[in-house]
Parts: C-alpha cells; sequence; structure tokens
C-alpha cells in the first residue's frame, strides 16, 4: 500500500518534486529510497535525471516490516525503537514543517506516537534510540542526563593525531547564528579517543562520549587542530575535501525503560 502518492499535472523533474515535497532530504538518502523500491513512477524504479509526465503516478512505499523508507530498523517493541539515520537526514522536526526527518517518518511509518530522546547532526549517520511512551522517553532521558549510556562514535580526522589514546575537555557555547565555539566557559563537553589507524593524510579515530553537547565531536576535532573530513561547517582550515561528513555513531549501549536488560546495537561506518 503506498503511504504517499501523487498523480502529476503537469511535466516536472524528479530533482524538482524531490525537492518540493521531501524538503531537505540528500539525493543520496532519495537513492537509497529508490534502490530500496520505496519511490517509484508508474510501478517502476525511476532514473533521478529522468522528467515525469502529466498523468504519472509517484507512490512512496510503505513497507515497515521489510525496510520502512530506506531505513534499518536494528530493534522495536511496545516502548522504543531503534534506527540507524542515513546521513543528509534530519533526527528530528525542524521549524520548516516541510522539511523530512527521520522523526516524521517513524512517526507516519509506525502510525503512533514517537519522542525523540537523542540526535544525531544532518550530516552524521549512526544508530539512535527513539521512545514510544512518555515514561519509556522519561527514562531514557534521565540515563543520557546521568551519563550511563554508552555512545561511541568512528571519525576520520585530518591529519596525524599525535597521542594514541587521550581526552578532549572543553567549555562549549553557541552563538545567535547557531554556531557552537569552545570558550573559556559554557557546557562542559568530554569526549574520550583512542586511535585505530592512520594513513598519510589521515587519522581513523573511535570516539566515546562522556557528554553529548550539539556538535561536540565536531568543535572539538577542529578546536585540536584534526577536523573531521568532509565537514562543511566546523572544518576551519578546509584542506581535506569528501563527499559526506565522516562521522558515524557507531555502538549505542544503554537499559531498557521497562525491563532494564542490556540493550547494544552496533552500525558499521559506510565510509570503510
Amino acid at each position: 500500500m503506498p503511504f504517499m502518492k501523487w498523480t502529476l499535472d503537469q511535466p516536472i523533474t524528479l530533482a524538482a518534486f524531490f525537492e518540493i515535497h521531501f524538503k531537505g532530504v540528500s539525493k543520496r538518502t532519495v537513492s537509497t529510497w529508490i534502490d530500496h523500491g520505496r519511490l517509484t513512477v508508474n510501478g517502476t524504479r525511476p532514473a533521478l535525471k529522468m522528467t515525469a509526465m502529466a498523468g504519472d503516478v509517484i507512490e512512496f512505499l510503505d513497507h515497515i516490516q521489510k525496510n520502512p523508507f530506506g531505513l534499518h530498523f536494528y530493534y522495536h517493541d511496545n516502548e522504543i525503537v531503534v534506527v540507524e539515520k542515513p546521513e543528509g537526514l534530519l533526527s528530528v522536526n525542524s521549524e520548516d514543517e516541510s522539511v523530512v526527518s527521520l522523526l516524521y517518518l517513524l512517526k507516519k511509518s509506525l502510525k503512533r506516537d514517537v519522542w525523540p530522546v537523542q540526535r544525531l547532526d544532518r550530516e552524521t549517520s549512526g544508530v539512535l534510540v527513539f521512545a514510544l511512551t512518555q515514561k519509556a522517553r522519561e527514562r531514557l532521558k534521565k540515563q543520557f542526563e546521568d551519563h550511563t549510556i554508552e555512545r561511541t562514535y568512528y571519525a576520520v580526522l585530518g591529519g596525524q593525531l599525535e597521542e594514541d589514546t587521550g581526552v578532549w575537555k572543553t567549555f562549549l557555547t553557541e552563538d545567535k547564528n547557531l554556531y557552537v565555539h569552545v570558550a573559556r566557559e559554557g557546557k562542559l563537553a568530554i569526549s574520550r579517543f583512542e586511535v585505530v589507524k592512520r594513513t598519510t593524510k589521515t587519522t581513523h579515530v573511535r570516539f566515546f562520549l562522556e557528554t553529548g553537547k550539539k556538535n561536540q565531536l565536531r568543535v572539538q576535532a577542529d578546536h585540536f587542530g584534526h577536523a573531521i573530513v568532509g565537514d562543511p561547517k566546523y572544518d576551519s582550515r578546509k584542506n581535506l575535501k569528501a563527499k559526506r561528513l565522516l562521522l558515524h555513531a557507531t555502538d549505542l549501549v544503554f537499559l531498557h525503560p521497562t525491563t532494564n536488560k542490556k540493550m547494544s546495537f552496533r552500525s558499521d561506518p559506510p565510509f570503510i
């Protein structure tokens, strides 16, 4: 059954159509939906460069048990859902209601209320947990506030990081333009790291978050002289380019909000 369906009254390129109806979703995500058969034109998989004609039918299909909207579900019960967020998709709705987000897609596909308890930047991919009841939301938020949830990220940094292991401690503050800076005072941000491997131009690093502040790893990495490769916002030197931000949330460990059972999920970085 189609979740969304449009019958065109005039010709339009698919690029223009997606910009109107899936504003804010990256081309990579749209391509994934097409590859998984979630977006069709007249029942067939289209090419992104095609022009759909008047009378053509475009459908966005919902197959939640198999692979909803090209997303991967790790776990789902009556209290929580654990899912992988692709790069280029917002975690939660922005002020612009027309922008599609992961939260929006979850609500539509599950046909119930969904509450965020954490988020990833649009440019970051990886594993996320959402609450399906208010009680689950409160208990998960308490774990985040108490720093008992384990979160691990994999990143590729520019340049050679000298230390094999270490801890970054900074204070972060956000300006009126929503840009986060390292400052003398503000919110304390703590990130532990260990080097996985080095190349001639980069250092692959595994990060363990002790705090989860907005843009924490991206800001700290640039502050310490090794911005994350492909960062469109926080790479002050602009010396290494990539098709995407090379940052991925790989591991998430927490206690189930109802059963107290230890839940552990792992997602491999798509860029290594």
